[in-house]
């Protein structure tokens, strides 16, 4: 209102104060417009970002996760592979079968 006050009394003055008025209001609605055009570009490019941010993190988890498995299956298959030969080992030792010692059975001499 403090803003349009001056128009007012140029119009009532008749110096063409109402051809400026339009000429500013019309300015204004083009960088008002330029403006929500603007945002609107920055807001889907926001969104954008943040979906692909998203699926990047995402993938980078799979990805980690899928590491890590491969860690634990292989350190549990080496294990399992040493436990197996040093049960052959024993039992070679012993002179018997492998299985007999894994079932606990006595050894024979």
């Amino acid at each position: 209102p403090a803003l349009a006050a001056p128009f007012r009394r140029s119009a009532a003055a008749g110096d063409g104060a109402d051809s400026s008025r339009r000429v500013a209001l019309q300015v204004v609605g083009a960088a008002r417009e330029a403006l929500v055009e603007h945002n609107a570009a920055v807001d889907i490019q926001r969104v954008w970002r943040g979906c692909a941010t998203r699926a990047r993190i995402q993938a980078e988890v799979v990805r980690l996760a899928d590491q890590s498995a491969v860690k634990v299956q292989a350190a549990f298959r080496g294990a399992q592979h040493r436990q197996q030969r040093w049960s052959e080992d024993v039992a070679g030792a012993a002179g018997q079968p492998p299985d007999a010692l894994a079932e606990g059975r006595p050894a024979v001499a």
